[in-house]
């Protein structure tokens, strides 16, 4: 390929997308539960919320002056519970569940534990130039840290209320109890005086943040705006449920930083709180508990997963094409035509979108909790919930017209999961039995027959004429039931084949089975396929047991908690990894022993896979749905030769942090360029540039640009030019 087609390619792929999706660069896995993140320059101070005595570490050092590839340098066991952490002139003041300890970390070579300052329980600890203020279960210290490696008492003062959290200011403390606010005038350092407070029955409160005259409270219920102007009377300006047990907050220039249940980390436009506006998200595999933000880098903490560092720089991103994003949606059910793209919405019922306009959606019908959606013949089957937890049933809706879809027929009926195979509706109803309906006429169903088992069936899937059943015995998966529905007025169990695991997703590919685990732990889970050949559905056999990992190979990081999801486009197989956050391909020439090729980071926890051409389409839950370019996540090609005298290639392939790019010219004295291009086309790295003789020649590339700067994860091209005509190109992979 000449790289001037390439350039105008990747000009074409970038000048269609509408969205940035914030883009993962590195991560650094821990496996205790992080509480609290500082970063100061190049390094980043995490706190663990676990006891002292812990094997794992309580307070960790991290080396981040390359985000790229971050580096533990000091652990420490010594504490209890870290709660938070505030830092002045190198001196880490760590709120513990025993103490106020101080950690010296100057000489980054000698970090130590200089002091604590109080044998109290200290549940905050909050900096203002040369004053901090930290708190307990009943009452605060306010101390003077002029020199922080020695701070001096100023006054304690008791209290009959709890305090969670404190913020000091000039003039003003804050502090955050279990039922509201209270102000302090601090103006005279040594006198506090209580000012005014707001108190109402909030359910749980998590932090708080002050702007604009304003006082944001995170409570687990939603975030609520109170009125300091009059710090004398606070007041309750409003409160908006649509935020799910927000955690830690804070606002910059009008813009909401949050870290939410259901968002992971959010960012709002919050010029009209009642209707904030979404700017972006990123979804970590468990619980984003803590965060910060460095020159363009964000570095978040997942609750049991670790440190998440993601680049909000980026203007655009290679691979997507379009998204479909809606404000507060939940996306749990996907299909599309070539025109079309229609999804079940957990807020906003049947939504329909034209496909070359993913921004604005041609219909919604917005009055009841959509949870899955088929479409087949203009027809759609919306699977629909009247709350959280029960669904009643499916609406039928001829689409025949995309802009006003017509409602043919209600069914209210309790179900779990549907599936439609020819002309028939299978419903899991309750969680014993699954129920068959014809809809040869979708406006008329009418009732066939059920499967019943005696124990729960947790999902299930159908292929020529038997349906796969996961069965569960008190939570614990005992296997897979296999049913005969060839004759649907007697459906009939075949066989069963024991499995120890919990089975969470189950795909059919030929004559085979993946039946896809996990196993929930607190600090980690070991996931992956088992392979079940079903050519004799009466004698099934497993065939393989492999597990969803990492290139780098570390066994414990499987898919874990969240959707576990794959798909099959001739024999390349995809997975997306929700535990780590990628979208992982193998090749399945052999579809029983599937071997991994390529690995992409991925920032939002996807349900379920499409392919549709040259388009891979992604459900992603609160995300919405995304579309990419599938032919970038297709294995690195083999060398692409444009003339016959020249041989090209690199190894390995993929490569951290280098690679040897190995060629060969016949021409005696000739002048070579030898150059690095990243995937828009940008020259990156020119590592030749010279006459040289005719044979053999290795080139080390060591992922620096021409300014000497690591050079991020992603596809790169190397392109060989001889004598100003000749030219090779090859493509390699950059994996950190």
């Amino acid at each position: 390929m000449k790289i001037r087609n390439f350039i105008l390619l990747m000009m074409i792929l970038i000048s269609s997308q509408n969205y940035a999706i914030f883009h993962k660069i590195s991560e650094l896995p821990f496996y205790n539960f992080v509480s609290w993140i500082e970063i100061d320059n190049n390094l980043a101070i995490i706190g663990v919320n676990e006891p002292e005595g812990n094997p794992n570490w309580n307070l960790g050092f991290i080396d981040i002056s390359n985000p790229e590839d971050p580096v533990i340098i000091e652990e420490f066991h010594d504490f209890h519970r870290v709660n938070n952490i505030a830092i002045k002139d190198s001196v880490a003041f760590i709120a513990d569940d025993n103490s106020l300890k101080l950690v010296d970390y100057n000489d980054l070579g000698n970090i130590t534990i200089i002091t604590y300052y109080s044998d109290t329980e200290v549940n905050f600890v909050d900096i203002y130039n040369d004053y901090a203020v930290f708190v307990y279960d009943n009452g605060f210290t306010i101390i003077n840290v002029s020199n922080a490696f020695s701070p001096q008492e100023i006054i304690s003062v008791p209290a009959g209320f709890n305090i969670r959290r404190a913020k000091i200011t000039e003039n003003f403390l804050y502090l955050l109890v279990d039922d509201g606010i209270k102000i302090y005038d601090i103006s005279q350092i040594s006198n506090p005086t209580i000012l005014g407070e707001y108190t109402d029955l909030f359910y749980n409160l998590n932090s708080f943040e002050i702007y604009d005259n304003k006082i944001y409270i995170a409570d687990w219920v939603g975030l609520f705006v109170i009125d300091i102007t009059d710090p004398t009377n606070p007041s309750l300006i409003t409160s908006n449920p649509d935020f799910l047990y927000p955690q830690n907050i804070s606002i910059q220039d009008g813009i909401l930083y949050v870290c939410d249940y259901l968002y992971g980390f959010a960012m709002f436009d919050i010029q009209d709180i009642n209707e904030p506006i979404l700017i972006n998200t990123y979804q970590t595999p468990r619980e984003t508990i803590h965060y910060a933000t460095q020159g363009g880098i964000l570095y978040l903490l997942d609750w049991s997963y670790g440190l998440q560092i993601v680049n909000m720089d980026e203007s655009a991103n290679p691979y997507e094409i379009y998204r479909y994003w809606d404000e507060f949606s939940c996306v749990e059910g996907l299909a599309f035509t070539d025109d079309y793209v229609y999804y079940a919405d957990a807020d906003e019922g049947l939504c329909i979108y034209e496909r070359n306009n993913p921004t604005d959606p041609i219909y919604m019908t917005g009055d009841e909790l959509g949870t899955r959606l088929i479409f087949d013949n203009n027809i759609v089957y919306l699977t629909y919930r009247t709350n959280l937890y029960l669904n009643v049933g499916i609406k039928i809706y001829d689409v025949s017209i995309p802009e006003s879809p017509e409602l043919i027929n209600t069914m209210v009926i309790e179900n779990y999961q549907t599936e439609k195979v020819g002309n028939y509706l299978f419903f899991k109803n309750e969680i014993y039995s699954i129920r068959i309906y014809d809809v040869t006429d979708p406006a008329n169903p009418f009732f066939v027959n059920s499967i019943t088992n005696e124990h729960q069936i947790v999902n299930y899937q159908i292929k020529n004429n038997l349906l796969f059943a996961s069965i569960s015995e008190s939570n614990y998966v005992d296997g897979i039931e296999i049913y005969d529905i060839s004759d649907l007025s007697n459906p009939e169990s075949i066989s069963y084949i024991s499995i120890d695991r919990r089975i969470a997703n189950l795909n059919v590919f030929n004559n085979f089975l993946y039946a896809g685990y996990w196993n929930l732990g607190w600090y980690g889970s070991i996931s992956g396929y088992y392979i079940i050949d079903f050519s004799d559905p009466a004698n099934p056999e497993i065939v393989n047991d492999f597990i969803v990992h990492s290139l780098g190979g570390n066994l414990n990081r499987g898919v874990g908690f969240g959707s576990l999801c794959c798909n099959l486009s001739g024999t390349d197989l995809i997975i997306a990894d929700n535990r780590s956050n990628r979208i992982l391909t193998y090749n399945a020439e052999d579809i029983t022993n599937p071997i991994l090729q390529n690995e992409f980071r991925w920032n939002l926890q996807t349900s379920s896979i499409d392919f549709d051409g040259e388009n891979l389409i992604l459900c992603n839950w609160v995300n919405g749905i995304t579309e990419l370019d599938w032919n970038q996540f297709l294995p690195v090609d083999e060398i692409v030769i444009i003339d016959n005298e020249i041989s090209l290639t690199n190894y390995p392939n993929p490569f951290n942090p280098t690679t040897t790019i190995s060629f060969s010219v016949a021409q005696t004295s000739s002048f070579v360029t030898l150059d690095i291009y990243n995937i828009k086309g940008q020259k990156v790295k020119s590592l030749v540039k010279e006459t040289i003789p005719a044979g053999d020649h290795n080139i080390l590339w060591n992922g620096v640009d021409e300014s000497g700067k690591s050079v991020g994860s992603g596809v790169y091209f190397y392109k060989l030019n001889v004598n100003g005509k000749n030219e090779a190109v090859k493509k390699c992979l950059l994996l950190k």
